[in-house]
């Protein structure tokens, strides 16, 4: 919200008055633009946050898959390190996050996290 209103700021097309005049109603809604901006990204971190508690998710098949515990080797599918911990965590080698994780079955399951930023994109 506040980029959008100093974006609109920025496209004026004025006399010099008037875009001073906008510039202090523009100060004076910046503080409520940043709030509004701030409650969007915290409501949308702590439902990402709350994706990343997760231990274990289902396939498409039904099948449990367990993606953290000290007991999981992982693979990165970007450099081949292998891993314990999650399996949607950053690799600790070069830091690439994986979007899906394979089930015993053969199935794919998506990285959760991924599902909501895909949201937030509008993907």
């Amino acid at each position: 919200m506040t980029r959008w209103v100093l974006t609109l700021l920025g496209r004026l097309r004025a006399p010099w008055w008037a875009g001073l005049l906008l510039a202090l109603v523009a100060l004076v809604l910046l503080p409520a633009t940043l709030l509004v901006d701030a409650i969007i990204l915290f409501a949308g971190d702590v439902r990402v946050a709350g994706r990343l508690e997760v231990t274990d998710v289902r396939c498409p098949r039904g099948h449990v898959v367990r993606v953290m515990g000290t007991r999981v080797l992982w693979t990165c599918g970007s450099c081949g390190f292998g891993y314990l911990g999650s399996g949607f965590a950053p690799c600790p080698r070069c830091r690439a996050v994986a979007a899906f994780v394979q089930c015993a079955c053969g199935a794919s399951v998506k990285n959760p996290v991924f599902e909501i930023l895909g949201e937030r994109d509008g993907r």
